[in-house]
């Protein structure tokens, strides 16, 4: 391959790769992550008679499209009972036609959440799966249940913003909804890589490895 096409095609493949950045598809954290932790939403599995399990969810709206990558939430232990246990299962669903919650999309599980309390950082989910993707302008759910029966978790209260929220005492068989205060939650995307920067990596690697054999004199 001539030189100069070769170069070219570096060139080309240096000026189409772009850094990957993480982008806020969501947050409603204070500044610095911090939140409310003086109150927030319950999620039980219903160990304490006569409270019954109890899920909660937020609706957000996605300002970012690209690869689901990283989910802070605000999910304290608010007992010690077992210690260390309390198993939270985080889902994220697609909202449906009216609004509420939707297909889901990926679940994830925690356990052995930090106690309650303001110093305490947010709970991190981190995901780099190509099939949980989000897309700019729509919307979407973040629902915890409790992973078992002793469950007794806090979702911590934003920093103050409105918006719609769910929760089921039914273990998720329906849900209500209202308008009110939101868990803290911050979701991050990553860009996904446009079909022709990826061929133009695969044409840059292709020039770099094809040498024409030198002549021997």
């Amino acid at each position: 391959m001539n030189r100069y096409v070769r170069l070219g095609l570096l060139v080309a493949v240096f000026f189409s790769v772009h850094t990957v950045f993480a982008y806020d598809a969501y947050n409603n954290f204070g500044p610095g992550d911090s939140y409310d932790a003086t109150t927030g939403y319950g999620v039980n599995g219903g160990d304490y008679p006569p409270i019954s399990p109890f899920i909660q969810g937020g609706r957000f709206t996605s300002e970012a499209t690209g690869m689901l990558a990283v989910i802070r939430m605000a999910l304290h232990e608010n007992y010690h009972d077992p210690p260390g246990f309390n198993q939270v299962d985080v889902r994220l669903h697609h909202a449906d036609a009216a609004g509420n919650i939707g297909p889901i999309i990926a679940a994830f599980t925690r356990g052995g959440l930090t106690d309650f309390g303001l110093s305490d950082p947010p709970v991190t989910i981190t995901s780099f799966d190509p099939a949980v993707t989000l897309t700019a302008g729509n919307d979407y759910w973040i629902v915890v249940a409790p992973g078992d029966h002793s469950t007794d978790a806090v979702w911590n209260w934003d920093a103050g913003a409105g918006g719609t929220r769910a929760y089921s005492t039914n273990s998720g068989l329906s849900y209500s909804y209202l308008e009110g205060r939101l868990g803290a939650m911050r979701i991050e995307v990553v860009s996904i890589p446009e079909p022709t920067t990826a061929a133009l990596l695969c044409l840059g690697a292709a020039a770099g490895a094809h040498r024409r054999p030198r002549r021997e004199d």
